[in-house]
């Protein structure tokens, strides 16, 4: 079965190899797709990680002719039932979870990239004029317990004492 985005390479009676065209030169990747009872198997693992077929399993359901009953290869989460029942006012059961990958329970979060900031940065600034003036008319810093130059209020010797 060929279509403009994928075809069916080899096949036997429950495995299939599914070549896939991507957008970059068209070059085709080829992804194993088996069917179990109600389980789809796929290299690319999409169903594992979402629970629903990927692509290339839709593509090979369609070539075997059972994409009329490809509600089974759906995880109970997915279905209209599932979350009607969950719900309706009688009902206690919750909502199946997702299947999810290891991965993105692990609890292993990196720190965002810091990205540098626009404009010119503030330490590196040309002060104007203006500024080199009232820099130049201040004076010293003076204590604000003993009224001496040359330190602060934190570094006092008398609050030591």
């Amino acid at each position: 079965a060929a279509a403009k985005w994928g075809e069916i390479d080899e096949c036997s009676t429950s495995c299939f190899i599914v070549a896939i065209r991507s957008g970059v030169g068209n070059i085709p990747v080829k992804f194993a797709v088996q069917f179990c009872d109600k389980v789809v198997q796929c290299s690319w693992r999409y169903f594992e990680d979402v629970g629903s077929p990927c692509v290339h399993a839709l593509l090979a359901l369609r070539h075997s002719e059972k994409l009329p009953n490809m509600v089974t290869y759906f995880h109970d989460s997915w279905k209209s039932s599932t979350f009607a029942a969950a719900y309706s006012e009688r009902s206690e059961d919750k909502i199946l979870p997702l299947v999810l990958k290891d991965v993105l329970t692990r609890g292993v979060c990196n720190a965002p990239s810091i990205s540098k900031k626009r404009g010119r940065p503030k330490k590196k600034r040309i002060p104007s004029q203006q500024a080199t003036e009232k820099i130049e008319k201040r004076q010293t810093r003076r204590c604000g317990m003993c009224n001496h130059f040359g330190h602060n209020r934190r570094t006092c010797p008398i609050r030591d004492a």
